[in-house]
C-alpha cells in the first residue's frame, strides 16, 4: 500500500491518494532515498494532492536523504505558485508569523506576511534569520518581491491597505470590552448607577461637547465631529487640569501654602520649611503633587506577549518604580520576558535596589556646580546640559552617554536613567496613546487600526502611571524640573513653547516605593458592533458620540486625511478624559494620606493650578509670561559663554562664573579651568558622600588615570581627593581611595589663608595624616596611620607670613563693611570716632620676607588632641618618639606645655626622652620632698597627695621609666634629679 500511494501521486490521482489515506495509509511513509508522499507531491507540481496532503496532517519539514524538505524542492523545481501557497500557509502558521483563512489567496497571504516582516523588523536585524525567512516566504509568492527593501514593503502595504479598506494583522490582541461588559451587566443597578457617575462627571469636565460641532459651521451640520490640527486648538486645558477642591478647605489651604511659597523663597530647604510651619501653624495642610508617566509601547522593545503580561499587573502600585538603566543592569528584561523578569525582581530585589541608589547617586554627581558651555551656552552644571539634550534630542541623549569617553564609564548602559514624569497627565496620555512619539520614533508606535469590521487590531497602546510624592520628594536630590530650570535659563529650549507645555520632572534612577498609586492602560475601542455600557466608564464614550465615530471610521480608508483625522480625535478624547479621571484619583488619594493636592509652578515653588504654560502655546499671553522673562537671562548666560562645544566632548570647560559649592569650601575659580570631568565627578562624589557613585568611578579606566590630580579649594591649595575626604569627615571615602593601588595618599597640599594677619603662619606640605590630624578627624587619623601605604614619618611644614600682598591700608576712622572694606569716614560727632586713631598700613610682601620651617611630624600634631589610641598608633608603626620641631620642642614638651599629662606619661612608658625636657623640670620643682619619698617608697602608691590624678599619673610614668629624676639626698634634702636631668 505504500508503494501505492507513491504511484496515485505519480499518475496525478487524488481520488485514490485519498482512498489510500482514509484506508490507513501513513501520510508521512517513506520512499526511495526517504522521500514522503508530500515531498514527491511537491516535486511532481502536483498542487491539489499537496494541498490535499498538507490538509490531513503531512508534516513539510521531513527531509529527504539529500537533506532537503519539500520547501527546499519546491524553490529548486519552480513550482506553481499554488504549490508556494500551500506550504507556507501550513509554515508560517505554525511559526506563528500569520493566521490564515482557507479562502486566503496569493495577495492575501503576501499582505499578511509583508505586514508581519515591517512588524518583527522593529525589534528583529532586517537581514537576520527570522526576517530572511520571512522575505524568502514572500519572494516564494511574489518572485518580483525577492530583493526588495523596507522601504519597497512600506509604500507596498500602505497602498494596499487604503486600496483594500483594511489592514493586514495576525494575532490580534484580546479585545477585554466583552468580558468588562459581561461583568458589568451582571451587577445590581446601584453598583452601576455608582460606577457610572463618575465616569459622567468626568466626561463634563473633559469637555466633551468640544468634539462635535454646536452649531452648523460651513458644510458641517450641528453634531458633526471636528477634525482638528491639536488638542491645544480644541480644549480648553487649563480648566481641564483644575483641582476640584471642597470649598469648606480652600481658604486655609490658599494661606498655608502662601506660608510655604514665602518659606521657600528665603532659599531654606523644603524639609526646613515644613517642619518651621508645622511647629509655628496650627494644624498646617500636608501638601502632596501629582506626577504622571506614560510609556509607549514601542514595537521596537514590546513583543506581544510582554505586552499581555505588563497590562495585566497590578503588582507595581506602591512598588518602586525604576528606570530602565537600573533594570537593564539588573539583568530584567521586562520588554521581552516580562513575566520572567517580574519574578527575577523579586528574587533580587536587593540588588536592584542596590543599582538603583547607585544609578541615583551617579546622577547626583552631575548636579554639584561647575560650568560647562554647551552649543554657545553657559550651564551651571553637567546636569543641566544633560538634561538639556535629553529633553530636546532623546536619541542624541542615549549616543552621547554610549560613545563619550567620560560619560560611557560614569553610567551603567546606555539606556534611560531618568524616571520621566509631567506635572499634569495630558502629554503621559499622549505618550501612552501614542499621539506623541519621540522625533525619529513614529513608525514604532503600537498605534491602533480599525480592520474593515471595525475591530481594533492593536487596541493597546501604553501605559500610564500616576504616582503622589510627599513635598520633601522634591528637595535638590529629587528631580530636575524642566519649567522651572527654563524659567530660570538654567537650560535653553529651542521650542520652549512646546516642550514646557510638557512639565517634565526627571526623576533620578527610580520612584520610591509608595509613590506609584494608579495604573492605566492605554487602550483604543473597537467599533465592530453596538454600543456597549462599559464604554461610558473606560473611554468616557456616550452611545451618541459612538456612534458618530463608528460612522466616521466606516468612511475612512487606512492612510487617508480621514483616517488621520479620525484617530486624531479619538485620541485627543481619550486623553482628556482620563487627564481629568487621574487627576480626580489623584485628589482622592492625596485626601486617604491626609494631605491636598497641588501642583508645582514656574519657579519650582507649589500652587494650586498649573500655571500659564500648559496653555494655548501660541497665545499672546504664552509669550509675555514665559518667553519674555527669560530671554534676558539667557542672553546674559549666552554672553558668558566663551563658544560652543562638540555634542560628543562637552568637557571644553570654563569658570567664569565663579560658582561657589558646598560646605567645605570647594570653588570653581579660573585656577581650577584645567579640573577635568572626571575629577570633578570623583570631587562632588567626595564631598556629597556619594560612595557607590565615587566606588564606581574608581574601577573605571577613565576615572583612575585622573586620580591623582588636585585642587584648589578656600582651606588648600594643590588638594587631593583624600585631602577633600577628610574635610568631608568621609571616611567611607578614606577607605575607598586607599584600596585604591593607583592612588597616592601621600600627596601633599598647603593652606591658603589665615585670619591672623599679625603672624601669618600656614602649613604647607600637609598630607591628608597631617590634616586629619590637625582637623581633629580621629577615626580618620586612625584609618590612616593603620594603613601601611601611609608615611608616617612625613613632616608638615609651616610658613610665617606668607601670602601679604601688595597694600593694605586701613585709614583712621573709617566704617567697614562685612567684607572689610571701607564704607565712610566716621563724622566727629559719631560715638565710634577716635582722635587718636591714626589707622594702620601693612607693607609689600617684598618688604616683608616669607619664612618656612620645616615642621612638626604626626606624633607633633596628634598631642593636640586627647587621643592616646592615635598616639599608641603611630609609635607602633615606628614613629621617631623624640623627633623635634624647628623650635627644638618634641612631642612630649608639648604635651606637658599643655598640661596633658595623661599623654605625656603615655609618651615616658614608650621611652621618650626625659633628657632635655624643661618643662617636666619645672612640673617637678613642684613636688616637695614628702611626696617623692612617698612615690618612691610605695610599692603600689595611691593618689593620697594634694594633686590631680593626671599629675600623680605622670609621676609615676617618671618612677617607672626614670626613677633617678625623683632622687634625692636623704641628709641635705637635695634634689639630685634635678642635676642629672640637666646632664
Amino acid at each position: 500500500m505504500t508503494n501505492a500511494i507513491f504511484t496515485a501521486i505519480s499518475c496525478n490521482d487524488l481520488k485514490k491518494v485519498q482512498e489510500l489515506i482514509d484506508d490507513g495509509v501513513d501520510i508521512n511513509c517513506r520512499g526511495e532515498y526517504l522521500t514522503t508522499p508530500l515531498m514527491l507531491a511537491v516535486t511532481k507540481n502536483r498542487p491539489d494532492i499537496v494541498n490535499y496532503l498538507i490538509k490531513n496532517g503531512a508534516d513539510p519539514y521531513l527531509i529527504m536523504s539529500d537533506g532537503e524538505d519539500a520547501l527546499w524542492g519546491a524553490r529548486e523545481l519552480n513550482v506553481s505558485s499554488e504549490i508556494f501557497l500551500a506550504l507556507i500557509k501550513k509554515i508560517a502558521v505554525d511559526k506563528r508569523y500569520i493566521e490564515v483563512d482557507d479562502n486566503d489567496n496569493i495577495e492575501t497571504i503576501t499582505n499578511k506576511l509583508i505586514t508581519t516582516l515591517l512588524y518583527k523588523s522593529n525589534r528583529h536585524n532586517w537581514n537576520g534569520s527570522l526576517c530572511s525567512e520571512i522575505r524568502k516566504f514572500i519572494g516564494d509568492l511574489k518572485p518580483d518581491f525577492a530583493m526588495q527593501e523596507k522601504a519597497f514593503f512600506d509604500t507596498y502595504i500602505s497602498h494596499k491597505e487604503t486600496e483594500e479598506n483594511n489592514f493586514f494583522g495576525s494575532y490580534l490582541s484580546d479585545n477585554s470590552d466583552s468580558e468588562d461588559e459581561e461583568y458589568f451587566g451582571g451587577l445590581d443597578e446601584e453598583e452601576q448607577t455608582k460606577r457610572t457617575a463618575p465616569a459622567k462627571l468626568f466626561i463634563q469636565r473633559g469637555q466633551i461637547e468640544k468634539i462635535t460641532y454646536q452649531k452648523k459651521t460651513g458644510d458641517k451640520q450641528k453634531g458633526d465631529l471636528k477634525s482638528i490640527k491639536s488638542g491645544s486648538e480644541l480644549f480648553d486645558l487649563k480648566s481641564r487640569t483644575k483641582i476640584h477642591y471642597p470649598l469648606t478647605t480652600f481658604p486655609t489651604l490658599e494661606a498655608h501654602l502662601h506660608l510655604l511659597n514665602q518659606k521657600l523663597a528665603t532659599g531654606i530647604s523644603i524639609k526646613k520649611a515644613i517642619q518651621e510651619l508645622e511647629a509655628n501653624t496650627p494644624n498646617f495642610t500636608r501638601f502632596f503633587v501629582a506626577e504622571y508617566r506614560g510609556i509607549t509601547y514601542q514595537t521596537t522593545k514590546w513583543n506581544q506577549s510582554s505586552r499581555k503580561s505588563h497590562r495585566k499587573d497590578q503588582s507595581e502600585i506602591a512598588k518602586p518604580l525604576y528606570s530602565n538603566s537600573v533594570m537593564a543592569a539588573s539583568g530584567l528584561r521586562f520588554f521581552r520576558c516580562h513575566t520572567e523578569a517580574l519574578a527575577a525582581m523579586e528574587s533580587q530585589k536587593k540588588s536592584v535596589d542596590a543599582n538603583a541608589k547607585l544609578v541615583h547617586e551617579l546622577l547626583l554627581t552631575l548636579r554639584e556646580p561647575k560650568a560647562y558651555t554647551y552649543k554657545k551656552y553657559s550651564y551651571n552644571s553637567l546636569a543641566h546640559v544633560l538634561q538639556n539634550i535629553y529633553t530636546e534630542d532623546y536619541d542624541g541623549f542615549h549616543h552621547l552617554i554610549k560613545k563619550h569617553p567620560v560619560l560611557k564609564d560614569l553610567f551603567l548602559n546606555d539606556l534611560n536613567p531618568f524616571i520621566s514624569m509631567g506635572d499634569t497627565p495630558y502629554h503621559a496620555e499622549k505618550y501612552a496613546h501614542g499621539i506623541k512619539p519621540y522625533k525619529g520614533h513614529e513608525s514604532f508606535r503600537l498605534r491602533p487600526r480599525w480592520q474593515a469590521n471595525g475591530r481594533a487590531e492593536r487596541p493597546y497602546s501604553g501605559v500610564v502611571y500616576a504616582s503622589l510624592h510627599p513635598l520633601t520628594d522634591f528637595t535638590r536630590k529629587g528631580p530636575l524640573h524642566v519649567v522651572s530650570l527654563n524659567r530660570n535659563a538654567e537650560i535653553k529650549l529651542q521650542d520652549e513653547l512646546l516642550i514646557v507645555a510638557e512639565r517634565e520632572s526627571c526623576f533620578p534612577s527610580y520612584l520610591p516605593e509608595n509613590r506609584v498609586f494608579y495604573k492605566h492602560i492605554a487602550k483604543y475601542p473597537s467599533f465592530s458592533g453596538n454600543y456597549k455600557s462599559i464604554y461610558l466608564i473606560k473611554y468616557g464614550l456616550t452611545e451618541v458620540i459612538y456612534n458618530k465615530f463608528k460612522e466616521k471610521l466606516a468612511h475612512s480608508r487606512p492612510h487617508t486625511k480621514e483616517m488621520g483625522d479620525f484617530k486624531k480625535l479619538l485620541g485627543e478624547w481619550l486623553c482628556s478624559f482620563h487627564e481629568v479621571k487621574s487627576i480626580e484619583l489623584a485628589r482622592q488619594e492625596a485626601e486617604k494620606r491626609g494631605g491636598i493636592l497641588i501642583y508645582r509652578d514656574v519657579n519650582g515653588g507649589f500652587c494650586l493650578t498649573p500655571p500659564i504654560d500648559s496653555v494655548n502655546r501660541n497665545s499672546n499671553e504664552m509669550t509675555t509670561q514665559i518667553k519674555t522673562p527669560v530671554k534676558l537671562k539667557q542672553q546674559s548666560r549666552a554672553s558668558h559663554s566663551p563658544g560652543g562645544s562638540d555634542i560628543g566632548f562637552l568637557n571644553e570647560l570654563f569658570d567664569d562664573l565663579e560658582i561657589s559649592s558646598d560646605k567645605y569650601g570647594i570653588s570653581i575659580l579660573e585656577k581650577n579651568s584645567s579640573l577635568s570631568m572626571a575629577f570633578s565627578l570623583m570631587l562632588n562624589a567626595v564631598s556629597n558622600k556619594y560612595h557607590l557613585a565615587l566606588q564606581h568611578f574608581l574601577t573605571k579606566p577613565n576615572f583612575n588615570q585622573e586620580i591623582n590630580k588636585t585642587f584648589q579649594c578656600e582651606r588648600l591649595e594643590h588638594a587631593s581627593l583624600l585631602h577633600l575626604a577628610v574635610l568631608a569627615n568621609n571616611i567611607r571615602a578614606v577607605e575607598l581611595l586607599l584600596e585604591n593601588d593607583t592612588f597616592d595618599p601621600n600627596l601633599t597640599a598647603s593652606e591658603t589663608t589665615d585670619s591672623d594677619l599679625h603672624e601669618n603662619r600656614f602649613y604647607e606640605e600637609l598630607t591628608p595624616l597631617h590634616l586629619a590630624l590637625l582637623e581633629g578627624r580621629r577615626n580618620i587619623a586612625l584609618k590612616l596611620i593603620q594603613n601601611e601605604r601611609i608615611n608616617i614619618s612625613m613632616r608638615a611644614a609651616y610658613v610665617v607670613n606668607k601670602d601679604l600682598l601688595g597694600d593694605v591700608i586701613l585709614l583712621p576712622n573709617q566704617e567697614y563693611d562685612d567684607f572689610g572694606n571701607p564704607i565712610r569716614e566716621l563724622p566727629k560727632d559719631h560715638p565710634q570716632y577716635d582722635p587718636d586713631d591714626l589707622g594702620v598700613a601693612w607693607r609689600f610682601r617684598g618688604t616683608w620676607p616669607i619664612t618656612r620651617y620645616r615642621g612638626n611630624s604626626a606624633l607633633h600634631l596628634a598631642v593636640t588632641h586627647d587621643w592616646p589610641e592615635v598616639i599608641n598608633a603611630l609609635i607602633d608603626r615606628g614613629i621617631d618618639i623624640d623627633a623635634s620641631n624647628p623650635e627644638g620642642t618634641t612631642a612630649l614638651d608639648l604635651a606637658l606645655r599643655d598640661k596633658k599629662y595623661m599623654l605625656a606619661a603615655q609618651l615616658i612608658r614608650h621611652k621618650a626622652s626625659l633628657s632635655y625636657s624643661i618643662s617636666l623640670k619645672c612640673i617637678l620643682e613642684e613636688i616637695d620632698i614628702d611626696s617623692r619619698r612617698y612615690i618612691l617608697d610605695s610599692t603600689k602608691p595611691i593618689n593620697k597627695m594634694n594633686i590631680s590624678n593626671e599629675l600623680f599619673e605622670l609621676l609615676m610614668a617618671v618612677k617607672e621609666m626614670h626613677p633617678q629624676f625623683l632622687e634625692f639626698d636623704e641628709e641635705n634634702e637635695a634634689r639630685t634629679g634635678f642635676n642629672a636631668m640637666s646632664k
